[in-house]
Order: structure tokens, then C-alpha cells, then sequence
């Protein structure tokens, strides 16, 4: 079980990488939190369409994403206070 959940953390991390380059520290704390909840809906959103398409691949990416951008939403909480 441990290795699972390290792996996913892993890909987590990697996603949190990629989206630091895409979009910067800069851009995550000019956020307010109603927007990072906008955006976390819309990307559950997208990994629930994604598991009602029966696309496993998809849904996994979709729901890294998700989880990064939760991670970013707390970092950035963690800067304003």
C-alpha cells in the first residue's frame, strides 16, 4: 500500500512542478480562495466526466491535477497567513 501511495505523491509533486513553471508562485498567490475553489470544481468536474467516459487514463491524470492544484491552493493559503 505504502508504494501506491508514494508513487502517487511522486506524480502529485511532478504535476506541482510543471504547474510552478506554467504558472509561478506569483500567479498562484494573486488568487483568492473562491477562485481556487472555481478551479478545483471545474477540474473534479472534468475527472467526473472523464470516469463516466470509462477513460482510466484520463480520470488518473485528471485527478493528479486535481490534487496538485489543491496543493498549490494551500501553499499559497500558507503565504497570505
Amino acid at each position: 500500500m505504502r508504494d501506491v501511495q508514494e508513487k502517487i505523491l511522486d506524480e502529485i509533486q511532478d504535476e506541482r512542478d510543471r504547474q510552478d513553471v506554467m504558472f509561478g508562485q506569483k500567479n498562484d498567490d494573486a488568487l483568492l480562495t473562491n477562485d481556487w475553489v472555481a478551479i478545483l470544481v471545474r477540474q473534479i468536474g472534468l475527472a467526473a466526466s472523464d470516469g463516466a467516459a470509462v477513460d482510466d487514463t484520463r480520470f488518473h491524470r485528471q485527478m493528479v491535477r486535481t490534487a496538485a492544484t489543491a496543493v498549490a491552493a494551500l501553499e499559497a493559503f500558507r503565504r497570505r497567513h
